[in-house]
């Protein structure tokens, strides 16, 4: 019984400083995407995850709270993928016949620590990085993938 505590406890351990070790990598990704330093801060302090709205139609991008439901949906993610997720943009995506359909871009930190740097290079040389996309139509047809990213004033937004 003792043996099994003590196992547990070290596994809990190893499991926080994996989780720790994502934040950190979160927060390094975060500032070579040029997030806004308010945005930095919101996520070091509270954990706050930024939303960026991205209105392509009317050329508008701004930031919204998260609701109760996207809440839910960004600690399902992180519990089925075993992710942390930093970042979250919301816009419509494009079909190859031209219809739209709404999504949800998430973008996340896995626990494979022998990817980041990699993923940072891709951020630099390439402006790409990894996401999950939501489609929230057709949740079937949502994705991991990589995203072409573009930096607005601050504001992270899916250029794919």
């Amino acid at each position: 019984m003792a043996d099994n505590k003590m196992n547990q406890g070290k596994k809990q351990a190893a499991e926080e400083t994996i989780r720790s070790i994502m934040y950190q990598e979160a927060i390094e990704r975060m500032k070579l995407l040029g997030v806004s330093e308010k945005s930095v801060d919101s996520f070091l302090e509270d954990k706050a995850i930024t939303k960026c709205v991205v209105d392509h139609l009317n050329m508008r991008v701004g930031k919204q709270i998260l609701n109760d439901e996207e809440k839910e949906l960004i600690n399902q993610v992180e519990q089925e993928r075993d992710y942390l997720v930093y970042y979250l943009i919301e816009d419509e995506g494009l079909w190859p016949d031209g219809c739209s359909f709404p999504r949800y871009t998430v973008l996340y930190v896995n626990k494979y620590r022998e990817e980041y740097e990699q993923v940072k290079k891709c951020i630099q040389r390439y402006d790409i990085i990894p996401a999950y996309v939501i489609n929230r139509e057709e949740p079937g047809c949502s994705e991991l993938t990589e995203i072409g990213f573009r930096n607005v004033s601050g504001l992270i937004i899916n250029a794919t």
